[in-house]
């Protein structure tokens, strides 16, 4: 009997946590991002599967608390660039507090700062947006010819044809709609 008991007090903990992370969830399939983070918050984050831990933090994202994401998971930090990239308020990106190679680089490149852009170049991951953000920034020191490298080192026919055909332009994030060719 008294196994069972202890079972079934474990089982009302475990139901507990459940019943927060369903109503989390629940308020975040119908877009309540704010209440849902609120339900999160009484959840163990540890304690979640990946597809929950995905849940979470895109609520916390999506609720405007891209900090507390990740702050659970470091690693998120390449999604809330790209939500804030797809938002068009890339500038959010200013407000994180995180030591995290991929913020930096998005900073330095917002603020112009293109030698830090160049000392970050191998400690993010790289798309044609990232890669032209370089790019600029090469050309920006006057290091067209470390731009060249840069872009064929990365396979990308755009940048060099815009390499070979121009003059740096006013910021590091100018030629950001440049796609990997």
């Amino acid at each position: 009997m008294k196994n069972s008991q202890a079972a079934s007090a474990n089982n009302v903990t475990s139901l507990e946590v459940n019943a927060n992370l369903i109503n989390g969830l629940r308020l975040s399939a119908v877009q309540k991002y704010q209440d849902a983070a609120l339900e999160f918050d009484k959840v163990d984050y540890k304690k979640l599967g990946k597809e929950d831990k995905k849940a979470v933090l895109f609520t916390y994202l999506l609720s405007g608390k891209a900090q507390k994401a990740i702050d659970l998971e470091q690693d998120f930090a390449e999604s809330v660039v790209s939500y804030y990239i797809a938002v068009d308020n890339l500038k959010k990106v200013k407000e994180l507090k995180t030591k995290n190679s991929l913020i930096n680089f998005e900073i330095a490149a917002l603020d112009n700062k293109h030698e830090e852009v160049i000392k970050l170049i191998d400690q993010v991951p790289l798309d044609g947006r990232r890669e032209g953000i370089i790019v600029n920034s090469y050309l920006k020191l006057n290091k067209s010819e470390e731009a060249k490298k840069f872009a064929q080192k990365v396979g990308n026919k755009d940048l060099l044809e815009k390499i070979s055909n121009s003059t740096p332009n006013s910021s590091a994030t100018s030629v950001a709609t440049i796609s990997a060719g």
